[in-house]
């Protein structure tokens, strides 16, 4: 019996130091976090910096999402109220969570203030009757983010207000500086030629280009991309390009 007791004591241990010298799963995650279960991926990503035999691309992967889930956390509630669309708490604790970010470490702030201006811009388009949201949008970007994606969203936006006023040479810098963010070493080579279109300044062959593919989908950026050109592409010059070189 004992020696029973002892062979299952050995077993558990070693099935537990099997399960702790496990490098997590970047893939599951990612999906964690796209699923909001954050204190559930931050559990794992913690165990995973314990881990020893990391190399230097591991431990970046698992710190950069370690900071991202809990920025995630740290904006949960503003992010429910926004949801729900319960705009006047929203305020309230966007106010709040402004005053506790400048109790964070200055070299972990930008990623906050970008996150915080960010949905401020929410609240802002929601509660006011003035157009406060695109002085938040220009705020957030200029704080650093990890999140490039969510800042190619914010030229975009800010890109459509432009041009709407009729703003086109401010218009278009948005417009390049969401461009430039794209990745050229994956890109489809249609889309290749349309950017390379873009960027010479043929705006409205770079709009034919776009409508013409039929067999690529495109990503949210693109589109974007397809909409402005589609709008505006008769309205673009290439005065002031040079100061963005």
């Amino acid at each position: 019996m004992i020696l029973i007791r002892l062979c299952m004591i050995i077993f558990v241990i070693g099935l537990f130091s099997i399960t702790c010298t496990e490098k997590p799963d970047i893939d599951s995650v990612d999906s964690l976090i796209t699923s909001a279960k954050y204190k559930q991926a931050l559990e794992i990503l913690r165990r995973g910096q314990l881990m020893p035999g990391l190399n230097p691309a591991e431990k970046l992967r698992i710190k950069t999402r370690v900071e991202k889930v809990q920025r995630l956390l740290f904006f949960e509630k503003l992010n429910h109220h926004i949801t729900v669309n319960n705009w006047e708490a929203a305020g309230k604790h966007a106010d709040t969570l402004k005053y506790k970010i400048t109790l964070l470490p200055e070299k972990s702030k930008d990623p906050y203030y970008f996150d915080y201006y960010h949905l401020k811009s929410k609240t802002d388009s929601a509660l006011s009757g003035l157009e406060a949201w695109q002085i938040s949008l220009e705020k957030a970007n200029q704080y650093y983010t990890p999140e490039y994606q969510q800042v190619q969203e914010i030229y975009e936006k800010l890109a459509f207000y432009h041009a709407r006023r009729g703003e086109f040479v401010k218009a278009r810098e948005m417009m390049d500086k969401s461009m430039r963010k794209m990745n050229l070493s994956v890109m489809d080579s249609a889309l290749s030629k349309v950017y390379q279109l873009y960027m010479d300044g043929k705006f409205t062959e770079a709009c034919a280009e776009l409508k013409d593919l039929k067999n690529i989908n495109l990503d949210a950026h693109w589109q974007s991309a397809r909409k402005f050109l589609n709008f505006y592409a008769d309205s673009l010059t290439l005065e002031d390009r040079y100061k963005l070189w």
